[in-house]
């Protein structure tokens, strides 16, 4: 994809969800194998959470799934001022995972420049 993917991450590598841990931070969860979500078992709908319902189908499994660690940009942007703890240029992308959903993410990147959409 020309530089490192950053998911916006729950950060403790436990693989807690804010549904199933009240209080956790609603974020996906990153691994070098990719960003762990759920999917649905009943219409496979991909999710960066696990919800107690699919919010496509209703079905009342969601099993664990990771997504990635593939995936190509939707869309990408450059922030020129400060963000939260990063230093102006930041990077934002929203990426489609393979076999997965749609995700920002932050792009470490040797350039400033914007990823163009199809980049993998």
């Amino acid at each position: 994809m020309g530089g490192s993917v950053e998911a916006m991450s729950a950060g403790d590598g436990s693989g807690a969800f804010a549904l199933e841990a009240p209080g956790c931070d609603p974020r996906p969860d990153a691994t070098p194998e990719g960003l762990r979500g759920g999917r649905c078992a009943s219409c496979g709908y991909p999710m960066l959470y696990r919800p107690p319902l699919c919010p496509s189908c209703g079905g009342a499994i969601v099993e664990r799934a990771t997504f990635g660690p593939g995936a190509t940009v939707w869309s990408s942007t450059v922030l020129r001022i400060r963000v939260a703890d990063r230093k102006p240029p930041a990077i934002l992308a929203y990426v489609d995972f393979d076999e997965g959903p749609r995700a920002l993410v932050h792009v470490d990147s040797p350039t400033d420049e914007p990823l163009r959409p199809g980049t993998r």
